[in-house]
């Protein structure tokens, strides 16, 4: 498994291909009129530092890894931070596999007005943008009742971890590290920001559903009791070393 930077992207090499999980923003979100009208949050609040060596082309070239070569894009959601890249990046492979839970497809895809006003460039998306619908399936892993298995094997899958926005999703990857040991990684996503709040169980400050970002993260820190993981929050300054190191998550 390889991480491109925190919070922009990671990526998992399988005997079924190269799967990325998420895009991470777009060098573009500065360039005036970026964002939809409805933006308020991302125009008015936020000011964002993202140089052109940082766009998820340029982070999958130094990898070695060009557009072309993956299997598929997994998204935990489609806010801008974590969607922003998918212009560049099917503008490069415009035939790649895009995924997306059924719930948060209805309720931002159907709805791009609304989509833009919490946080995403409907904008930006290609046109006629139709990405793969996630179904959960009656496949039971760890404390999930449901799950969606990516790969034919079971070795990436997906969960729901709604409650930041509705039908936002984590993978977890059942993968080797970097010196060929098995290692059980959870991708939260925007699940939790950080270990440190996932410890707390504290659902981040933008949500759409306070009750069920709780219950999200206490799903995950019950499969990390159930399971030795490497848990990767997209948005903590550890986690490349969490990676790196293979620091298995400990719940408190």
């Amino acid at each position: 498994m390889d991480s491109p930077s925190s919070s922009r992207g990671l990526s998992h090499s399988s005997p079924r291909g190269l799967f990325l999980f998420d895009t991470g923003q777009s060098p573009c979100c500065n360039d005036a009129g970026y964002f939809p009208r409805a933006a308020l949050f991302n125009k008015v609040l936020s000011n964002f530092t993202i140089e052109p060596s940082d766009g998820i082309v340029q982070l999958l070239s130094r990898q070695g890894v060009k557009p072309t070569d993956l299997k598929a894009v997994i998204l935990s959601h489609l806010h801008n931070d974590h969607a922003g890249g998918l212009e560049d990046l099917l503008d490069a492979a415009p035939d790649l596999s895009v995924y997306v839970s059924r719930e948060h497809w209805k309720a931002f895809g159907e709805h791009p007005f609304f989509a833009g006003m919490e946080g995403a460039t409907p904008n930006h998306w290609p046109k006629n943008f139709s990405p793969k619908i996630i179904d959960y399936e009656d496949r039971p892993v760890g404390p999930w009742k449901k799950s969606y298995p990516l790969t034919s094997d079971g070795k990436i899958v997906a969960v729901d971890t709604s409650g930041h926005v509705a039908g936002h999703l984590a993978l977890l990857v059942f993968g080797e590290n970097g010196t060929g040991e098995a290692t059980t990684y959870v991708l939260p996503g925007d699940a939790t920001y950080g270990i440190d709040v996932l410890d707390k169980e504290e659902p981040d400050g933008i949500n759409d559903d306070p009750a069920r970002a709780l219950q999200s993260l206490r799903l995950i820190k019950e499969f990390a009791r159930q399971t030795d993981v490497v848990v990767l929050p997209s948005h903590d300054t550890n986690t490349p070393r969490f990676l790196a190191e293979g620091v298995v998550y400990r719940p408190k």
